[in-house]
């Protein structure tokens, strides 16, 4: 979940492509589940429960803009984690961007439903996440978007390899580094 109590900015990771991927499992009776047309909606439903949207429509059509013209893609890439409830407990992408005007990995809205979280799915997607950019992409650093409102994530991201990096920059969007830092060393214990 989002900590909206935090100051705002965002922030650049980056994870070299040959660090070893530690083996994050999901719990028993967890499974993966990649999307099929149709998930739209299990997409929106999660990423609102956490406070990346506003609502479900505002999900529905990022999705619609980002995703919906890459089918193909979304059945390769974009996976779920269905809980022992039959209900879906998170998400994650291994998608692309553009990074530095060149198209790189991108690890993507990654998310936890909160009454999910703390059950070690955040790391069992960034696992999955990890392996599907083995599987199919060239060989290169993976990034990330991310903000100082999710300095919980931001920590397993570092667990997983990750780095907070100074200078890259995903698309359009700035990489507020500098004024990042001060705020998340508050909250993230090992920065």
């Amino acid at each position: 979940m989002l900590d909206k109590t935090v100051p705002y900015y965002d922030i650049v990771m980056k994870r070299k492509r040959d660090l070893p991927i530690v083996i994050n499992q999901l719990p028993n009776n967890y499974e993966f589940i990649y999307y099929k047309t149709g998930m739209e909606e299990t997409w929106a439903g999660i990423e609102t429960s956490v406070g990346e949207f506003n609502s479900e429509t505002n999900a529905l059509d990022y999705f619609q803009e980002t995703f919906i013209q890459y089918p193909e893609h979304l059945e390769q890439r974009m996976v779920f984690i269905k809980s022992p409830e039959n209900t879906y407990a998170g998400t994650i992408t291994a998608w692309r961007a553009i990074v530095n005007s060149r198209e790189a990995a991108l690890l993507h809205w990654m998310a936890v439903v909160p009454e999910y979280q703390n059950k070690g799915l955040g790391k069992a997607l960034i696992t999955k996440c990890l392996a599907i950019f083995s599987e199919i992409d060239e060989p290169g650093p993976i990034y990330l978007s991310t903000q100082t409102w999710s300095y919980k994530a931001i920590g397993l991201y570092l667990n997983a390899g990750f780095e907070i990096s100074k200078e890259d920059q995903i698309g359009n969007k700035k990489n507020e580094y500098e004024k990042a830092v001060p705020i998340l060393k508050k909250y993230v214990r090992n920065l």
